[in-house]
């Protein structure tokens, strides 16, 4: 397999589009169109609905079909004109010839026969896609399995397992710990009746006989089926109870993967501390056991990509082998099935996610064009594979993954070959190139990162150009220490310790880079930020091609990036604002305080769901040590994540309420302190304590209530916090039974309101206007299933005058006491408002309006709402309110000796699975 000329292998990928010459070759478009067209057509086929794409595809196929007939009629019409006959012979026909732009004969019909067919197969392209993914859709939406589905009904089904099951932690409030996996009908029992069926389902169940099974297993279960989410690529979702019944193993192929996988996961125990789990992340995607610490760190420098296997993986694979087949001098035909047989493992061993499927296809086709001796075919290879995977699986072109996947190729691919020619006149050969591939890939995967609202690494480029050594000898001696592990244990040791050595490197250089102050920088979300970062990145690398203007831009770049890495900090411009005396994290459905009581002290109220959310919000706070965390009560909301803080950071102790339930989270918390050697300490009402510059009173509650509607909110800690400043009313939980008891004579007033039970409609009225907060905070999650905040409290809340914070709309929100009095709200990454704290309520009502006016227009907050608009809305919020009541009833009966059932574990494994984000699952 070598080229006839230099007697080397040719090689596949950007260097492809090269000539010996060092030109860039000219962009082939003639497979990236079509491939961009299907794509758009499967992204936007799902908001357009089944039947209107269908009905579209049909249209543009009609249409097409037209214009290609029309075009060849005419075509034909004109080599009939032409033909002619010479005078005195018999009849001969001459074709005129034309010459084309190039000198070559250009074909009948003029230039619209060039543009014509490319035309047409973009918009079959596009076609095609949106009827795929409308038929997959209307599939999913009818028969017997959304049927069950959409009653609720318990079923017997018989599955093939399509994924590996992942455990999900403290997705569940009384099951803390829940697996999910993937798989696909084969036949379904319910009501009576069966059904051979084919549909994909997601399954919820507990850790039982789940954990072990492979992808390709035949299972039976039972289980009670219930609705998907709008938007998600399955027919329904199982709730599964008991142990599976494998009724017939995986196939060879994934057993034979799967046991490397452990393997790789036994050579890796050899290893200590933070590389321990990296390693078998970097070489098969298994980051079960990655440190929470070194993914944030690895993301924060926008390394993320070497902990989930990807194109560079892929790429690494193929070199080995076609080295190995250059070596052992095998032809072209031999070495590229060898390459495509090792590709094809590595998907099964790495498991087929979206970067996955991308690189193999693209590699694939890579393989084919050196077997065939076509090796610079690189941008046609890639639009290629996007066109077959978007068409096989539509849900693609809705995957983040699978974008900045494809995006980060299309950089390398063609930005990498001109930007590598350039560098190489000033840099060695391998710092050039290098340096080529970084760049182009991080500004490729701007305007993605963009659209999903997260943010920038400005330390992204040195980061991966420092790691780029260590990437190749870790996955190469991983896979190795794999082999060696299956054949003799002691075989694996030094390839592991040698791998080992790598990922410490890859560590080390994830936490510098992450530890750079301001070293991200914030972009903007949705369309929006789409759209300006694609015009800001077009008009860079148009700038950067000119000569003129390179220089003068790459001043304006280095001063913009010394400016935000040493004058930011310094000057401490951004978020949080300096002087914070409270934030309310961002963690989702959940509570999660942090309170400045001075003197480098900080205190903790709740720890939210997700321990990764608390830990980053602290992080991005610079909180590195607590005086005291308290706990309002013992719900997985306020609790699962204190393993994000004890153990990792020193805590002076942790607070509680009088109330021991739920049991099982007592338990975890309790074992959580015990592990971490924190005390806990139970406050009661009445108890008063100072830290720093603050005292703490405890309102409540005072006597514990049983037989409410939920006995663990309506024994919440109610603590108010005064600061020299400010004052602060904690609320936790508090429902209307705990806040009728805080309404006899305690002193409730306080500038700032955590509002209770993440603004639900369970608030006392005269509760929440005896507070006369001029700040509300509701705590609340995006898209939550509990329709919290209530529209009624929001309304009472704006009615006595306070100013409505909402972490799903504002994301994190720090106040702070300013020099001139003023109340000052800083939602993260919005504009300041102040908040007038003088004056009655009447007053204040119309200050605060006057003052937050031009802050509706900067928030994604909902303005005040009219009265007849505001009546509406909570009809609206009641009956949707009413409904999830009647089905929680169905789903989780009263009767305590019945929490165990499938209706039990269906109901909680239900109210988990829609506090999943997609893209965890």
């Amino acid at each position: 397999m070598t080229d006839g000329r230099s007697g080397r292998l040719p090689t596949v990928g950007p260097d492809a589009g090269e000539g010996s010459s060092g030109a860039v070759a000219a962009a082939d478009l003639r497979l990236v169109i079509p491939a961009i067209v299907a794509w758009a057509a499967a992204a936007a086929a799902p908001a357009i609905g089944p039947g209107p794409s269908l009905w579209v595809a049909l249209a543009v196929a009609v249409a097409v079909a037209v214009a290609v007939g029309l075009s060849t009629a005419r075509a034909s019409s004109l080599l009939a004109a032409r033909r002619r006959r010479l005078p005195g012979r018999g009849t001969r026909t001459v074709r005129q010839r034309r010459v084309g732009p190039d000198g070559g004969r250009a074909a009948p019909g003029g230039a619209a026969r060039t543009w014509l067919p490319a035309l047409a197969a973009a918009l079959l392209c596009g076609a095609a896609a949106l009827a795929g993914t409308a038929l997959r859709a209307d599939s999913r939406a009818s028969g017997p399995v959304a049927d069950l589905a959409a009653g609720g009904a318990a079923v017997r089904a018989e599955l093939i397992l399509t994924g590996d099951p992942v455990l999900q932690r403290g997705a569940a409030p009384r099951r803390a710990d829940l697996v999910i996996v993937r798989a696909r009908t084969v036949q379904i029992t319910g009501r009576g009746t069966g059904w051979l069926v084919r549909q994909p389902v997601l399954i919820l169940a507990r850790e039982d006989g789940w954990l072990g099974l492979l992808p390709g297993s035949r299972v039976m279960t039972n289980g009670r089926l219930q609705p998907a989410r709008d938007g998600d690529d399955v027919a329904a979702v199982l709730s599964a109870s008991g142990r599976p019944v494998q009724t017939r193993a995986p196939p060879m192929l994934q057993r034979s993967a799967g046991a490397l996988r452990a393997a790789m996961r036994d050579a890796a125990a050899r290893l200590s501390g933070r590389e321990r789990g990296l390693l078998p992340g970097l070489v098969d995607g298994d980051v079960s056991g990655l440190d929470p610490d070194v993914s944030d760190e690895f993301r924060a420098a926008g390394l993320s990509h070497l902990t989930a296997v990807s194109g560079a993986n892929c790429a690494i694979v193929l070199a080995v082998v076609l080295t190995v087949a250059r070596r052992v001098r095998l032809g072209r035909w031999p070495a590229g099935i060898l390459g495509l047989l090792a590709l094809g493992f590595f998907v099964l061993l790495a498991r087929p996610s979206p970067s996955v499927l991308r690189a193999s296809i693209t590699g694939a086709l890579g393989v084919v064009a050196v077997a065939t001796g076509r090796t610079r075919a690189a941008l046609p290879a890639l639009g290629c594979s996007v066109l077959v995977l978007v068409l096989m699986d539509p849900a693609l072109a809705r995957s983040p993954g699978f974008a900045l996947s494809v995006a980060a190729t299309a950089g390398i691919v063609v930005l990498a070959p001109g930007w590598r020619v350039s560098l190489r006149r000033r840099l060695p050969a391998p710092v050039a190139d290098a340096v080529a591939v970084a760049a182009a890939a991080q500004i490729a995967c701007t305007p993605v990162l963009a659209a999903m609202g997260s943010t920038m690494s400005l330390v992204a480029v040195p980061a991966n150009l420092l790691a780029a050594p260590a990437v190749a000898p870790a996955t190469v001696l991983g896979i190795v220490a794999a082999v060696a592990q299956l054949i003799w244990s002691p075989l694996s040791a030094l390839p592991t310790q040698l791998a080992g050595l790598a990922c410490r490197w890859l560590v080390a250089v994830a936490h510098v880079s992450a530890g750079v102050s301001a070293g991200r920088l914030p972009l903007p979300g949705g369309v929006a930020g789409f759209l300006v970062a694609v015009a800001a990145t077009v008009s860079l690398v148009f700038l950067v091609r000119r000569r003129r203007t390179r220089r003068p831009l790459g001043a304006v770049v280095a001063g913009l990036l010394v400016a935000n890495i040493a004058l930011v900090p310094i000057l401490h411009v951004g978020w949080p604002p300096r002087g914070w005396q409270l934030v309310a994290c961002d963690v989702g459905q959940g509570d999660a305080l942090v309170i400045n009581v001075g003197a480098g002290g900080y205190v903790l109220v709740d720890a939210g769901p997700d321990p990764g959310l608390v830990r980053s919000c602290l992080s991005q706070l610079g909180v590195g040590a607590l005086a005291l965390v308290v706990i309002t009560h013992d719900h997985s909301d306020h609790v699962e994540g204190l393993p994000g803080v004890l153990g990792r950071m020193p805590v002076g102790g942790v607070a509680v309420g009088p109330l021991r339930e739920p049991a099982l989270e007592w338990d975890r918390l309790r074992r959580w302190a015990g592990d971490a050697g924190v005390a806990i300490r139970t406050l009661s009402t009445g108890t008063t304590f100072a830290l720093g510059q603050s005292s703490w009173q405890v309102l409540g509650p005072r006597t514990v209530l049983h037989g409410t509607d939920s006995d663990p909110n309506n024994a919440s800690l109610v603590l108010r916090v005064q600061l020299p400043a400010l004052s602060i009313l904690l609320t936790g939980d508090a429902e209307q039974p705990l806040q009728d008891q805080l309404l006899q004579g305690v002193p409730l007033s306080a500038d700032v309101l955590k509002v209770p039970h993440h603004g639900s409609d369970r608030q006392e009225s005269s509760f929440l206007h005896d507070v006369h907060a001029r700040t509300a905070i509701v705590s609340v999650g995006a898209g939550n299933s509990y329709g919290h905040p209530s529209m009624r409290t929001i309304g009472l809340l704006e009615r006595d005058g306070a100013a409505v914070f909402r972490t799903d709309t504002n994301g994190a929100i720090a106040v702070l006491r300013a020099q001139s009095g003023l109340l000052t709200v800083v939602p993260r990454g919005e504009r300041h408002v102040s908040v007038n704290a003088a004056g009655p309520p009447a007053r204040a009502r119309d200050r605060v309006r006057d003052s937050t006016s031009a802050m509706w227009r900067w928030t994604r907050a909902p303005p005040a709402l009219s009265t007849s608009r505001r009546q509406s809305c909570a009809r609206a919020c009641s009956t949707r309110r009413l409904e999830t009541r009647r089905l929680r009833a169905a789903l989780w009966p009263r009767d305590e000796t019945n929490r165990n059932s499938v209706n039990g574990l269906s109901a909680e494994a239900w109210w988990g699975y829609h506090r999943i984000p997609k893209n965890s699952r």
